[in-house]
């Protein structure tokens, strides 16, 4: 159903009729066409300031056509007021107020649905970027523990490694029957060969220790 304006079409065809005032164009000042009554006052004084000049036919006679025209609109219902609404009932409906609320209501919804949409972006770009954060950690803590799985089994290897070193100085210590690393006699042949092959073991097993960075071992 269209909307009619709250204003009276018996006040409009009162104003537009009487002549003083639509000499003053008040018929458009009360449906709220400011700009066309402003021209018509203008258009009415240049008339009458200038009656014997070239300007007075002009300006009388654009006059003329913009009542003619408002005259048509207001006889058959169809002037309009400054909100686009046909002043053509002789008995307002108050429905036009009930229209503007749900006008008003409609804008409010469709700002707070706006408002909505942009916080669900937000809220949107948020958890993106959260989750690309938790699964930047995780991947740092994925290869943190990997690097740390690393070196403990590069250190176990290590430990089993010296224990392996030790072990075959204890054999060689038992194969030559030593009981002490003090060397009281250094030319003595069985302490040199004795010592020759301990030397050996330790640079064996020392080049194995050098794959491991910072070996807690490597210069022992």
């Amino acid at each position: 159903m269209q909307q009619k304006s709250l204003k009276n079409r018996l006040v409009l065809i009162i104003l537009f009729l009487f002549p003083v005032t639509n000499l003053l164009s008040v018929y458009r000042f009360y449906a709220g066409k400011v700009f066309l009554g402003i021209v018509r006052i203008i258009l009415i004084i240049a008339y009458f300031v200038n009656v014997k000049s070239v300007i007075a036919p002009y300006a009388i006679g654009l006059w003329a056509i913009i009542t003619l025209f408002d005259f048509i609109l207001v006889v058959i219902g169809k002037f309009k007021d400054k909100n686009g609404l046909c002043i053509s009932s002789f008995k307002p409906e108050k429905g036009y107020e009930e229209f503007l609320e749900e006008k008003r209501k409609a804008e409010e919804a469709e700002e707070e649905i706006k408002k909505q949409k942009t916080e669900e972006e937000r809220r949107i770009k948020e958890e993106q970027k959260k989750e690309q954060e938790r699964m930047q950690k995780e991947e740092a803590e994925k290869k943190e523990f990997e690097k740390k799985k690393e070196r403990e089994e590069k250190i176990a290897t290590v430990l089993k490694l010296k224990e392996a070193r030790n072990e075959k100085i204890k054999k060689l210590k038992k194969d030559y029957h030593i009981d002490s690393e003090d060397i009281n006699e250094p030319d003595d042949s069985m302490w040199k060969k004795y010592f020759e092959e301990v030397t050996n073991v330790h640079k064996m097993y020392n080049s194995s220790f050098d794959y491991l960075e910072d070996n807690p071992f490597l210069h022992r």
